[in-house]
């Protein structure tokens, strides 16, 4: 495998750990909140945002999503 091909792998596995850790977090908290526990990951659930949803807002998650760092994650 080519050097140049290690950071990119590297870094999309450190965003699939990332994206299973917050996934696990969600589900543990809805299944000791029940529903309710969406709130603990999420604002604005009960707002108009379905409605007023754009395709700047997801450019925005997108990027958010891509440089958030979660602490626990395992470092190789």
């Amino acid at each position: 495998m080519s050097a140049n091909f290690k950071p990119v792998i590297s870094e999309n596995v450190t965003r699939a750990i990332e994206a299973l850790q917050r996934v696990r977090s969600l589900r543990e908290s809805i299944l000791a909140k029940g529903i309710d526990g969406i709130y603990d990951h999420f604002e604005d659930v009960d707002g108009d945002w379905l409605e007023n949803w754009t395709d700047e807002d997801i450019a925005v998650m997108d990027e958010a999503a891509s440089n958030s760092v979660v602490q626990s994650a395992p470092q190789h």
